[in-house]
């Protein structure tokens, strides 16, 4: 069995222990948020039940006012009886105080006994005073109607399903969190894969170049692609690509008229039928190398449609006061208006074996760096027409 170097051990789990730390942590949050909404509802219900226990004790001193006034205890234990058999007090006790006797007890009856989480009842007691001095004490507990247990557990259910809902749809969330990143660890190594085999073709074409034997037209030729390549590994390597980065992209005053120049000079010594008339030099903002880029992405898409019938590729440009139009019209089969409507956002390809989209939506997101956007119109059978419009610089 193989084991990992040292590096990538530590890396490895330094992400694990860092992914189950942020589990704890908000989950962690989310119970606390939880217990405390619970905490609420139930500091919230017991006002309200302290508040139905000073009612009843109001109540109680109104209907034996007469019979405490008399001290008459037969009366009283029989109000008492009647209150406790409408359910609106129970395990009621009526003492005397002086002597302390029980003139009327039905605890025993009742499943007496306060519990605070389920607020069943609060026990509490008064004192009433008789004419003759003498001080009676009731005991009793205030129990609480239908309506206040089914609201009381409603809501605590409510707090509950949110709570299980809200801890689903975050762990739903870092679940896709975990397999971006995953995807973004491995799009990282594909690329750095790239990069280090591109380094063999890079040093033969520096070979070419700087050997004697090569024309002058080839060397301009060499030159122009080694530049791109550069541009291409360093765009690489600061993975311009990444849509956090792409934001803060370059956007410099380019000479668009010497880029397209560039890249239809590379082009044409493999597709020669394109034609461009190179005029008025026009700046636009963006930067020089993904403008290239974006460009040959363009082209090479044209010529891809177009096929081996080689037919002509058109590229126009067009000056206004506040950007610059630039057209690439070629004569293939046209992309079919499902496809259509989904380019640029996001990666599809039509009519190329093995094609990936990347190109055109590498175009797209540039663009949309530089303040600018692209327009596609392409007719049954008709060719396409890519309008790249750019700010004027």
């Amino acid at each position: 069995m193989q084991r990992l170097p040292k590096l990538a051990w530590f890396r490895c789990n330094s992400f694990r222990i860092l992914i189950y730390f942020m589990i704890l942590k908000r989950s962690s949050t989310y119970a606390i948020v939880c217990l405390a909404g619970l905490a609420l509802i139930q500091v919230a219900f017991y006002f309200l039940q302290t508040n139905q226990v000073q009612t009843s004790i109001g109540m109680i001193r109104t209907l034996l006012r007469q019979e405490t006034s008399v001290s008459n205890a037969f009366l009283m234990s029989r109000t008492l009886s009647d209150l406790h058999d409408s359910g609106i007090v129970k395990c009621v006790r009526l003492t005397e105080q002086s002597t302390g006797q029980v003139h009327f007890d039905v605890r025993f009856k009742d499943l007496c006994g306060r519990h605070p989480f389920w607020l069943h009842g609060k026990e509490t007691s008064t004192r009433l005073q008789g004419l003759n001095g003498e001080w009676w004490i009731i005991q009793f507990e205030s129990r609480n109607g239908n309506f206040f247990f089914i609201s009381l557990w409603l809501a605590r259910i409510l707090i509950t399903v949110i709570c299980i809902a809200s801890l689903r749809t975050y762990f739903y969330r870092f679940d896709l969190f975990t397999q971006e990143q995953a995807k973004a660890e491995k799009l990282k190594n594909i690329t750095e894969q790239a990069i280090h085999d591109v380094a063999s073709p890079l040093t033969l074409l520096n070979v070419l170049y700087s050997s004697d034997l090569t024309s002058p037209e080839i060397k301009d030729l060499l030159g122009e692609a080694k530049s791109r390549m550069h541009g291409i590994i360093g765009s690489l390597k600061k993975n311009n690509d990444n849509d956090e980065l792409n934001k803060f992209r370059t956007k410099d005053k380019v000479n668009i008229t010497h880029a397209i120049d560039a890249v239809v000079k590379e082009k044409m010594t493999s597709y020669p039928n394109i034609i461009w008339h190179s005029g008025t030099e026009v700046n636009v903002l963006a930067e020089e190398l993904e403008l290239k880029r974006v460009l040959s992405n363009v082209l090479n898409n044209a010529i891809e449609a177009n096929g081996a019938r080689k037919l002509p590729i058109k590229i126009s440009m067009k000056p206004e006061l506040t950007q610059v139009s630039l057209s690439v019209e070629d004569s293939g089969i046209g992309i079919p208006p499902q496809i259509l409507q989904r380019l640029g956002k996001t990666r599809v390809t039509h009519g190329k074996p093995g094609g990936s989209g990347l190109g055109l939506q590498h175009a797209f997101r540039s663009l949309d760096a530089w303040d600018g956007h692209i327009v596609i119109s392409s007719p049954p059978n008709a060719g396409t027409l890519v309008t790249l419009i750019f700010r004027k610089a």
